[in-house]
């Protein structure tokens, strides 16, 4: 029992957390999804961060004693042209890449299409150290995936590509609005 109100605990922090348009949804076990239509991958880390920070200053020890939480995440950037699954799959690549490192973190997955200079996608730490040592593991992990839908183009047209948005969140949250 404690374990699901935790979990509803961090789906309603998170939800507060993050802006107007943004989409939350659990994604299975302890996974949320979350789609960002920001114009950049800063911009999406920096809703991170601050999920990363609201996190920390919340009060878990309302569901257990001594109770600390943190969440590490994948943060992928679609590519036009890419399948949803090959999206999600970047993504998880990079958030398990994220709890291999130390969790309480965030990295980017590796980008759709290859970087021809080849240099590594950076990493992003949250802004504040884990608490102590011996803190505990993190109890969730969020898969992030940032549409690039949301990006102006040269003319302002809007792109083509955002069926597949309006699809996954039809299937996640329902038709109803007020469902969602």
């Amino acid at each position: 029992p404690v374990g699901d109100q935790v979990l509803k605990g961090f789906a309603n922090l998170a939800t507060r957390s993050i802006g107007a348009a943004d989409t939350l949804a659990r994604w299975g076990g302890e996974e949320f999804l979350l789609l960002l239509p920001v114009d950049n991958l800063d911009q999406a880390h920096d809703a991170l961060t601050q999920l990363h920070e609201a996190v920390r200053r919340h009060d878990w020890t309302q569901y257990a004693p001594d109770l600390q939480l943190t969440f590490s995440a994948g943060l992928a950037e679609h590519d036009q042209h890419e399948p949803l699954d090959a999206l999600l799959e970047r993504a998880d690549r990079a958030l398990y890449r994220a709890k291999q490192l130390g969790r309480d973190r965030t990295e980017l997955a590796i980008p759709a299409t290859s970087h021809a200079d080849g240099v590594p996608m950076p990493s992003f730490e949250p802004a504040a150290p884990r608490p102590c040592p011996d803190a505990p593991p993190p109890r969730t992990s969020t898969r992030i995936a940032h549409p690039a839908w949301a990006a102006p183009t040269l003319d302002d047209a809007p792109p083509s590509n955002t069926g597949w948005l309006y699809n996954l969140s039809t299937i996640v949250m329902g038709h109803h609005l007020d469902m969602r």
